[in-house]
């Protein structure tokens, strides 16, 4: 069982659409008292290849670091990536945090041919895309 409490990675799901990857995780994320940052790894297909926990914050913060999702998904070979986190207020609404770390994971992915495909914040039972709303570097 992976970090979201999903049976292992889900192969021959396709996750297309930042709306498939937040209904996917959102009953997993969505009433968590802390932020969690997760990593969703894709295959060059963009069928799920792995989902995990990368931090554990506090209520209102979650510390990740560029280099530590990097690690983690070159590691697992992934050609794509989308990360995930919460905001256990129920609110999805981007803090400058939230727009300060996408650039800087946007920037890693691009040097390392690893491409950051969306950042979806989960709320509850709504979300933000950040490819949605135009913040994502093209």
């Amino acid at each position: 069982m992976n970090a979201s409490g999903k049976a292992g990675p889900d192969v021959s799901r396709t996750l297309n659409s930042p709306e498939s990857i937040a209904s996917y995780f959102m009953e997993d994320m969505r009433h968590l008292s802390h932020e969690e940052l997760m990593l969703v790894m894709f295959t060059t297909k963009n069928r799920l290849l792995h989902s995990l926990t990368v931090t554990v914050g506090t209520h209102n913060a979650s510390l990740a670091s560029p280099r530590d999702i990097f690690l983690i998904a070159l590691q697992n070979r992934a050609a794509s990536l989308v990360v995930l986190h919460n905001h256990p207020s129920g609110d999805p609404t981007l803090s400058r945090e939230d727009i300060s770390l996408n650039a800087r994971l946007f920037d890693a992915g691009k040097l390392l041919q690893v491409p950051l495909l969306d950042h979806i914040i989960i709320g509850d039972r709504r979300y933000i895309s950040l490819r949605e709303r135009g913040l994502m570097p093209e």
